[in-house]
């Protein structure tokens, strides 16, 4: 009985991976080229070249045998042709005889990628030989030629990097001496080489201009930092705190703005590594290889791509730190005005209770007086033939209505503290 598995919903992915990028045998002799166009992390991008792809088959009744979902071969007018599509970018590579060949033929499919930026042309001679004919060479700048055996010497490639009148670059290979299948191989390598060369050199003119917003950024942050060491208006502090978060905001768009783009870059530098790597040169006599040179000419451009990044991320960490520490010194600030506010609101209660305990003291006299002068009134009408005078009388009276009224004054403040 066969047991039934479910199978996990990347299983099938995972094992094409492995065939992902099929090997196509070369013959020994022909010419071999490669259009790549960049269309980068766009949205919807990816899924618009396929479908532009696509397109194009169904209008030039082209029926491409696809080897994975990525990549397709078809053949149009004797030209063998392969579809590829990568992450941020699409290509085209076509084989064809030397004596037919065209750099920019109208109809094998290059119409369905011009939808992104044009960024390789490649051109890779097949020569039918084991060494590359001295003639070969003279056509490129000696200053750049990169010049190796490869494949334990049984094939030699040269290059310099440096494109053609037709706009390609010029890669030769003399590869008789192998097999064909392993011919595809390295032709692949180098085509690889070129167009991972391309993609990671695109970080450094954005480097480079980056680098400049970096520096007034820098410059931005130094002057208000010497600004807020002698400053005092909390005003001024305010608008320095406003400066700064401006500031901050800048960095953080310049982040975005690199940090997907140099980890793509570090990336196909690893890629082209490796590549290099696999083509396992060795040194003709009087030349350089294609590593040394790539290194001696990629190092830097890396380092300069690592260096901004490290920049950007010690200026974020720098600015951070100064909105912190002007945040304190703005909370401390509104810390001291409240207090100075409560200390005021104090020293204005003591006094309104001084104030009004004066007035209580007067106000008690006061009444006492008009109390006295209302019982005078009375006294004058009685008749005061068995009584003391009105004088004793009142004089009697005083500290009775001086001691009631002091009573009820106390008792309506008691009654207003309670509540």
């Amino acid at each position: 009985m066969k047991m039934q598995f479910v199978d996990h919903p990347f299983r099938a992915q995972a094992l094409g991976e492995i065939h992902a990028r099929p090997v196509q045998p070369l013959e020994a002799e022909g010419r071999l080229r490669r259009v790549a166009t960049y269309f980068g992390h766009e949205p919807g991008r990816h899924d618009q070249m396929r479908e532009e792809f696509a397109a194009w088959c169904y209008k030039n009744q082209v029926k491409p045998t696809f080897m994975t979902d990525r990549q397709a071969r078809y053949e149009v007018d004797g030209i063998e042709t392969t579809w590829q599509l990568h992450s941020e970018h699409v290509s085209i590579t076509w084989m064809c005889p030397q004596k037919q060949d065209e750099p920019w033929p109208e109809n094998i499919g290059l119409e369905a990628i011009m939808g992104a930026k044009l960024l390789v042309t490649t051109r890779m001679d097949l020569i039918d030989a084991t060494t590359i004919h001295e003639n070969a060479l003279k056509g490129f700048r000696r200053a750049s030629l990169s010049y190796a055996k490869v494949e334990e010497g049984l094939a030699e490639i040269a290059t310099d990097f440096l494109p053609d009148k037709d706009g390609f670059t010029r890669i030769e290979f003399a590869g008789a001496g192998i097999a064909d299948v392993r011919r595809g191989v390295i032709a692949r390598y180098l085509l690889e080489i070129e167009t991972f060369r391309s993609l990671a050199l695109l970080a450094l003119p954005v480097a480079q201009d980056v680098g400049q917003r970096v520096d007034n950024v820098e410059r931005g942050l130094e002057n208000i930092l010497k600004r807020l060491n002698s400053e005092t208006d909390s005003q001024i502090i305010d608008e320095l705190l406003s400066e700064l978060n401006k500031l901050s905001m800048e960095t953080t768009h310049l982040h975005g703005e690199t940090n997907t783009l140099f980890a793509a870059s570090y990336s196909y530098d690893q890629l082209v590594r490796h590549r290099l790597g696999l083509l396992e040169e060795k040194r003709v006599t009087g030349h350089t290889n294609m590593a040394r040179y790539l290194s001696n000419r990629m190092d830097p451009a890396m380092a300069t791509c690592a260096a901004l990044q490290n920049r950007l991320n010690a200026l974020t960490d720098r600015l951070t730190r100064a909105i912190e520490l002007l945040n304190t010194r703005v909370t401390i600030e509104i810390h001291k005005q409240n207090q100075d506010a409560l200390n005021a609101i104090s020293s204005t209660s003591v006094s309104q209770y001084k104030l009004q305990t004066t007035v209580e003291g007067l106000s008690t006299i006061a009444i006492t007086y008009y109390a006295l002068g209302v019982i005078g009134y009375v006294l004058a009408g009685l008749s005061m033939d068995a009584l003391p005078s009105k004088s004793i009388m009142l004089a009697i009276a005083a500290p009775f209505v001086l001691i009631l009224t002091w009573l009820a004054m106390r008792r309506i403040r008691q009654l207003h503290d309670k509540h």
